[in-house]
């Protein structure tokens, strides 16, 4: 994105390409639909994005911290499985 300049109220005049909004947005490979003159794009969205993914693998993580006991054995018995399948 480049700036190209700032109005009287602080908003930006900006150029930036669709590729990068999407980047942004999380929306890869034409999932953003062109855009048009005066159509708004909250790009605040990209944080709630960034968010969301946050919380989401600290509740992974707290997961896994509640029941490792039971990832191990379930990890374990599969490297078993697969040693004995390779002999």
């Amino acid at each position: 994105m480049k700036v190209l300049g700032i109005s009287e109220n602080g908003k930006y005049i900006a150029e930036i390409t669709h590729t990068e909004i999407e980047q942004y947005l999380n929306l890869y490979y034409g999932k953003l639909e062109k855009l048009s003159v005066g159509k708004e794009i909250d790009l605040g969205d990209g944080y709630k994005h960034y968010e969301n993914t946050r919380r989401a693998l600290e509740k992974t993580q707290d997961f896994f911290k509640a029941n490792i006991e039971n990832i191990s054995a379930i990890t374990n018995a599969m490297l078993l499985t697969s040693k004995k399948e390779t002999k």
